[in-house]
Order: structure tokens, then sequence, then C-alpha cells
């Protein structure tokens, strides 16, 4: 996590410093804080997606919801209905890169939402926008209670490992949906 802002552009490679190898794969999708001046950024990555895919990410209206137990928090993103992905978000990963993850994710609320080619890391779409109010605020105020519980990330895989009996489309119709990203 640098402190520089991210130089992406579409038909070039992601660079994130290496990070990209662990974020880009297949099909799905990840949601991470940008850097040390805060912010999001949503990595959709598709092997070599279509035309009309990358026309959908990069027009529609990104819908985004929570799975919420009160404990662990599932981010969902809906692109259409054949585009949905769910991602997950612990911030206690970042503390072994910065003393104070919650600050920054209170600097910003900007996301950048990035459709990448899974086969080759091609940046196929960009777009810069900011998380819903709603959503925001949950964010935040559910990172304060991971940042303060002992074992929370033990416990977040725990609990992300018993949905995966869960399809997509299931959990998303059990997400609290909180707005959408333009």
């Amino acid at each position: 996590m640098e402190d520089e802002l991210l130089n992406l552009s579409v038909g070039e490679k992601l660079n994130l410093g290496g990070l990209e190898q662990n974020l880009v794969f297949n099909d799905g999708a990840v949601f991470e804080l940008i850097g040390l001046s805060g912010g999001f950024m949503l990595i959709i990555s598709l092997e070599k997606p279509t035309d009309e895919e990358i026309e959908k990410v990069k027009e529609n209206k990104i819908k985004i919801g929570f799975l919420n137990d009160h404990n662990y928090l599932l981010p969902m993103f809906q692109v259409s209905k054949n585009l949905t992905f769910e991602t997950f978000f612990d911030p206690n990963v970042y503390l072994s890169k910065v003393k104070h993850p919650l600050q920054i994710i209170k600097r910003s609320s900007m996301i950048v939402t990035m459709l990448v080619d899974s086969s080759n890391t091609e940046i196929k779409t960009i777009r810069y926008s900011s998380l819903p109010t709603e959503a925001y605020n949950e964010l935040i105020e559910s990172s304060e209670k991971a940042l303060n519980t002992p074992e929370y990330s033990e416990n977040y895989n725990k609990w992300t490992n018993k949905l995966q009996k869960f399809s997509i489309s299931q959990l998303w119709e059990l997400t609290e949906h909180k707005g959408e990203i333009s």
C-alpha cells in the first residue's frame, strides 16, 4: 500500500506492484483499499470478457449490497443479473501494512471500478465514483468492529466458508441493498 495515486489506463496491464497477481483470477471480484490516500477499488476479473460484458461494467449502475450478520460483513456487487460478485473485506489484513487502517478507510468513499481480463491482466474499462453513503457508513462501522475484535480474521474466514453452500444468486437475495455506484 504505497501512498501514490494509481496510474491506470484502459488497454494497459494492471500494475499494482505485483499485488495484481493475487487479485486477478479467473472470474470474480476483489474489493480492496486503494492505498494510504484512502478510497477503494473493485476489480472485476473475467477471462476474455465480451464486448457486452465490458459495456455493462462501463455503463450500468452497479448495485451494492451487504450480507451482514452484525459480526461480519460480506460486500456484494451486481452489474447485471449474470454479473453478480461476492467480495471479502477484512480490514485486519491491512494491519501488517499500516498502523491504523480505519483512518485510511475513513479518508474517502471514492471507488475505482475496473474490469480486467484475467487471461492477461489487461484493463478493459475503468470508472470512478463514490460508494453510496449508507454503504460507506456501514463499511466504516463494520471495520471498526472488526479491528477491535480479537481473532476476527479467523472467525470471518469460518463464517465465509459456511456461506459457500449458497449460490451467488442466493447470497445476493440475502443481502441488504445499500444503493448503487453510478
